[in-house]
């Protein structure tokens, strides 16, 4: 048994321009929305069964993708109030008994990941954490990655500019000893600027890098830019 858990709570404020009263993992491409594409791709990975984390206008996503996709299962993880990535992940936790090895995918990017290689980067690092990482040239937007020469991720967050690698949004973790980590944690938080910041201080985060196309959709010109390449796939 393999699960994925997707966060699809974002409010999606900065695409308010373009979208209006749904969330963002919504978002059409084409006549499809953003989501049925993550699903669609991570259906086809021996997935056994989606969590979806909703949050605003939960019942948009639940009326339109029920509780199957594709004959895999779909339970839902809602939020009453907004809790952050992290939050959104701890609240998951406390709430649903996970596969041992536990998907995590952003709702709002799609990555290309070749989810065998990541797994033997898994296990190859023997760590309880790994994070999917996109080469980039030039980074102007991103949160950069930084890692030591033994392949650990050292650090979270970086400037931009300068950094080689960022955070794709797909991670593997043992969801116990997640859960063990996060257990103090409460209300609204980042996964990604705090937990994971966290985790990369004590050397507990592996890395697989794999140059596979990226797309986020948090803004309008990547939204406009991630309709192209996909409707063009």
């Amino acid at each position: 048994m393999l699960d994925i858990l997707i966060l699809v709570g974002g409010l999606g404020t900065r695409l308010r321009p373009v979208i209006e009263g749904i969330p963002k993992s919504m978002a059409p491409i084409g006549n499809l929305p953003f989501l049925e594409y993550i699903l669609n791709f991570w259906s086809q990975k021996n997935i056994s069964r989606f969590i979806l984390s909703t949050g605003y206008k939960s019942e948009i996503i639940q009326d339109y993708f029920g509780r199957s996709y594709k004959n895999i299962r779909i339970d839902y993880v809602e939020e009453s109030s907004p809790l952050g990535t992290g939050g959104a992940i701890l609240l998951a936790l406390r709430s649903i008994k996970f596969s041992h090895n536990l998907i995590i995918a952003n709702g709002d990017t799609w990555f290309d990941v070749d989810l065998k290689i990541m797994f033997e980067d898994f296990d190859k690092y023997q760590k309880s954490f790994i994070v999917g990482l996109k080469p980039i040239k030039f980074n102007t937007r991103f949160d950069g990655v930084s890692l030591d020469e033994n392949g650990l991720i050292t650090q979270f967050g970086e400037n931009h500019i300068t950094n080689k690698y960022i955070n794709a949004g797909v991670y593997i973790v043992k969801s116990d000893l997640l859960l063990k980590f996060m257990e103090n944690f409460e209300g609204n938080f980042s996964f990604e600027s705090v937990v994971l910041k966290q985790l990369a201080k004590q050397r507990k985060i592996s890395a697989s890098i794999q140059n596979k196309e990226f797309i986020d959709i948090g803004i309008p010109d990547d939204y406009k830019r991630a309709e192209k390449i996909i409707l063009q796939r």
